[in-house]
């Protein structure tokens, strides 16, 4: 039963997955609790590795995730999420002329854009609560971490400032600021 429900949740955000591969975050989150291929709490880290691979993101979030069952789990995850993608391009392409001069379709890709971007929105806002607080003493209160307050906003403005700057250098310069400031997660 395992590799079949690989294949219907990835098929799943195979699909609906739009917005390109930071998108398919939200639905990596609706895994925690009712599947035991990995636990939400790795899913910066495997942000991290997937950003670091080359290839798109979203796929290389999908052999991580399947990679966490077997080495078949990852090919079961890659294949189930690119295969509803391919079907559509290959049906898409053939209505491209079509769809092209199509009012209607214009208007259903301008209000697709707000929902892709709240889905990524909210999946950053997900990753970037628990980096930026600490709960050690195991009541409600919350710790700033300080450093990795400073390192997020200081690799944020880089990045929105520096056209230039590539993101396997930015987490390469991460890593070495991780080590550096001996950062825990």
């Amino acid at each position: 039963m395992l590799y079949p429900s690989l294949i219907f949740e990835f098929s799943k955000i195979g699909l609906f997955a739009v917005g390109g591969g930071l998108a398919v975050l939200p639905f990596l989150y609706q895994f925690d609790g009712h599947t035991a291929w990995f636990h939400t709490d790795e899913l910066p880290r495997m942000l991290a590795i997937a950003q670091l691979l080359p290839g798109a993101i979203g796929v290389n979030l999908a052999a991580l995730c399947g990679a966490h069952v077997s080495t078949l789990g990852a090919y079961t995850a890659v294949f189930a999420m690119i295969m509803p993608q391919i079907i559509i391009i290959l049906g898409a392409s053939r209505m491209m002329n079509t769809l092209e001069h199509s009012e209607a379709a214009r208007r259903i890709f301008a209000g697709m854009v707000p929902a892709a971007t709240g889905l990524v929105a909210a999946a950053a806002l997900r990753m970037i609560y628990p980096l930026l607080m600490q709960n050690n003493s195991g009541d409600s209160a919350a710790m700033i971490q300080i450093r990795e307050v400073l390192l997020f906003f200081t690799f944020f403005l880089i990045i929105r400032t520096i056209r230039a700057a590539r993101g396997i250098v930015v987490i390469a310069l991460a890593a070495a600021l991780g080590i550096i400031f001996q950062l825990e997660s």
